[in-house]
């Protein structure tokens, strides 16, 4: 069914978290507005050692390599107050990079707020933060990498787009939230259909698809929250979550992405 845009806006006090996915391999954010700044930041591996390097929001850290015994990279993300989505992931190379976050500079404890969704991938979504946060992140191995880059994306700001891979989820997602986030999946080449879920939350979450990030006019939605829609190159849809008319607020939600 379609809802008009003013029917969705008058279900919530604020703009939805927002999801959106493209027929892309790449993990910069392929058909959205704000792509990450790529490359920003670069660490040779002279400079690797127990002390962080500071990363800034969006920021990356290309060229990273490291064999079992060396000292781990380590970096220091602070996640600015309004934040409200964070991915950090350890991409393309080759090897076996894991990463380990910590909110302690001396990586000596660990929290479940701090959801890794595989060894290269940490993402989750958290209410509006009213005060910085810092997380500290390590790019360790078991074995060795080499030509790793570490991408670091939050939004609202500086990244109003954060691309998520399919089959990784994004959890956490709330509302009404105070701005807007879109994510993007990257579809693996040679997938043809894309399914876009939003599960185990609490209240009253509705998935809507669009296929633009400024006119919302087009709006579809369906009860069961999945969503299919053919993967088409150069065409982007945008998923995302919104109190429903009758639900009122939700919490907790899950979004994830299977390809086909």
């Amino acid at each position: 069914m379609m809802y008009a845009k003013e029917r969705f806006l008058a279900s919530t006090r604020a703009t939805a978290l927002t999801a959106a996915i493209c027929g892309c391999l790449a993990v910069t954010a392929c058909g959205g507005s704000n792509p990450v700044d790529s490359v920003a930041q670069s660490v040779a591996k002279a400079s690797y050692s127990p002390f962080n390097v500071t990363i800034q929001p969006g920021q990356s850290a290309a060229s990273l390599t490291l064999n079992a015994g060396e000292t781990e990279p380590r970096f220091a993300l602070t996640l600015p107050v309004g934040s409200t989505a964070v991915k950090i992931e350890a991409a393309g190379g080759t090897g076996s990079p894991v990463l380990t976050l910590s909110p302690d500079a001396d990586f000596s404890t660990s929290t479940l707020e701090f959801k890794c969704v595989s060894a290269r991938t940490c993402q989750w979504a958290f209410p509006a933060l009213t005060q910085p946060k810092a997380v500290y992140i390590q790019v360790g191995t078991r074995s060795s990498y080499s030509n790793v880059t570490l991408n670091t994306y939050v939004g609202p700001q500086p990244n109003k787009v954060i691309p998520l891979n399919t089959g990784e989820p994004m959890s956490g997602l709330s509302g009404p939230v105070a701005t807007d986030v879109f994510f993007t999946f990257n579809v693996p080449a040679g997938a043809s259909q894309l399914n876009a879920t939003l599960s185990e939350g609490n209240g009253g979450g509705q998935l809507v698809v669009n296929e633009s990030l400024t006119d919302f006019s087009g709006m579809y939605a369906e009860p069961a929250n999945t969503i299919t829609r053919t993967v088409v190159a150069g065409k982007t849809y945008y998923f995302f979550p919104m109190a429903s008319a009758t639900g009122g607020s939700y919490s907790n939600y899950t979004l994830t992405g299977y390809a086909q």
